[in-house]
C-alpha cells in the first residue's frame, strides 16, 4: 500500500459471510475509526486490520478489512494476487 503513494487503489477481499467485496481507497488517507464497535484485543488480528476511507460510499466512510482475507489488489492498472480465489461453488461464489 505504501508503494502506491496517494494513487487510488482497491482491494477485493472475502467478508466474514464469504461474499466478495471491493473497496477503493487512497492509502495515504489514514485515520482512526470512531464508533461503537468492539476494540480488537487479539494482537495477531489487530496487526492485520487496515483502516481506510471507503470511496465507494457516498459520502465516503471509514471501514476496515483484514489483510489475511484479501484476494487481490489493484494499483495503477496492475493486479497483485495474494491468494487463490474461492472455487465457484464455495464461499464468495456469486
Amino acid at each position: 500500500m505504501d508503494a502506491s503513494g496517494s494513487r487510488i487503489m482497491s482491494v477485493v477481499f472475502l467478508k466474514k459471510d464469504g461474499t466478495k467485496r471491493t473497496m477503493p481507497f487512497n492509502p495515504m488517507h489514514r485515520g482512526e475509526i470512531k464508533g461503537t464497535g468492539n476494540p480488537i484485543k487479539d494482537k495477531e488480528k489487530k496487526e492485520n486490520i487496515f483502516k481506510v476511507m471507503d470511496l465507494s460510499l457516498n459520502p465516503p466512510q471509514w471501514r476496515c478489512f483484514d489483510a489475511r482475507t484479501v484476494l487481490y489488489a489493484r494499483v495503477g492498472g496492475d493486479r497483485i494476487d495474494f491468494r487463490q480465489e474461492a472455487p465457484a461453488d464455495g464461499p464468495g461464489a456469486s
